[in-house]
Order: C-alpha cells, then sequence, then structure tokens
C-alpha cells in the first residue's frame, strides 16, 4: 500500500462529492484511480459488488489494460 502512494505523490489529485459517480459502467475510461481517503463504492447494475476505505486501494484498473 505504500508503494502505491508513493507512486502517486506526483500525480493530479481529484476530489468527489459524497455519492457521486466517478467511473460508469460501460462507459470508456482512461484513468487509474487511487484511493487517498474517503470509500468507493462499486455498483455493477445497480448492485454493490464492493466497497473499501483502504487508502492506496487501486479502481478503474480495467481502463489502462
Amino acid at each position: 500500500m505504500a508503494g502505491i502512494l508513493e507512486l502517486v505523490a506526483g500525480h493530479q489529485r481529484r476530489q468527489f462529492e459524497s455519492g457521486a459517480t466517478i467511473l460508469e459502467q460501460g462507459a470508456p475510461a482512461s484513468d487509474l484511480l487511487v484511493l487517498l481517503d474517503g470509500e468507493v463504492e462499486v455498483l455493477r447494475d445497480d448492485v454493490r459488488v464492493a466497497k473499501t476505505a483502504e487508502p492506496g486501494a487501486v479502481f478503474g484498473e480495467m481502463a489502462v489494460l
């Protein structure tokens, strides 16, 4: 986890309001995102499939593969 946080230290930070949609299922995406603070809930067809509040958690990784 610390290694991931060190890698993103110099990159752009974005802040989202509670309840905001960050990525939409099926929409084109190009960003790999790393959670620094707060929590992220992942929904698939409006059903929660994951939730994390761990700093260093990575999501959106499919966009860069």
